[in-house]
């Protein structure tokens, strides 16, 4: 369950130091307030409810889809009602989005949660429906994602200069495949082994090969490699 998940603390001083020496960014599908509260670290920047929702330092803010908060308040109580009864399937609300997880639903019954998402974004045609590992959302339906959350970041920070910037995305979920596509050409791509075919550039195999990453990032920009 999503409550369940947790950063590692040897993971969470690796992006210390990191933070330290580069501009980091958490992405995430979680709700802003969620994945700051869970990383917990100051001077990084966080993109949350799959870039919707963008806060960092400086006092940086952007938030994508304000004026959809009523037809998510309705389509969650919506969608709320007709998984009531489907074993192990439970909503989750983000600010900018509604979660159906269904990690613990049994095989014969995932059809009818997706078929339920599927009514529920038939009626409320002002959101849309994506998908990610044991889960489906409704999200806004604007032409914005996490690879579009990048972008508009890089920019922003002034990090949009090849000549001075090299952007290094790592991801495991099949919404990190927008910014996979968004920086393919521009930087480095790496995605954690999700069993799905991917348009990374690069593979790790679990968290902690991308802890060890990012240590050997490390000691290369403090000039111990």
């Amino acid at each position: 369950t999503p409550q369940e998940a947790i950063l590692k603390e040897d993971m969470r001083q690796t992006l210390i130091h990191l933070a330290q020496l580069t501009t980091v960014t958490l992405v995430s599908g979680r709700g802003l307030s969620d994945v700051r509260n869970m990383v917990g670290i100051r001077g990084v920047f966080y993109a949350g409810s799959h870039g919707f929702e963008i806060s960092g330092p400086g006092n940086l803010a952007n938030e994508r889809a304000s004026e959809y908060l009523p037809v998510l308040d309705k389509a969650e109580l919506d969608i709320e009602q007709k998984v009531r009864s489907i074993p192990g399937a439970f909503v989750e609300r983000k600010k900018y989005s509604i979660a159906i997880h269904f990690r613990k639903t049994p095989q014969e019954y995932i059809s009818d949660v997706e078929m339920s998402v599927n009514q529920t974004a038939s009626d409320y045609p002002e959101l849309r429906k994506s998908s990610g590992k044991k889960i489906f959302e409704l999200q806004p339906g604007l032409d914005w994602n996490k690879g579009k959350a990048i972008l508009w970041l890089m920019k922003t920070l002034g990090l949009d200069d090849p000549n001075e910037s090299v952007p290094l995305y790592i991801g495991d979920d099949t919404t990190d495949e927008d910014a996979f596509s968004a920086i393919k050409n521009l930087g480095i791509t790496i995605v954690v082994d999700s069993g799905q075919k991917s348009s990374a550039s690069y593979q790790l195999k679990n968290p902690q090969e991308v802890r060890q990453f990012l240590e050997s990032v490390i000691d290369s920009m403090r000039g111990k490699a």
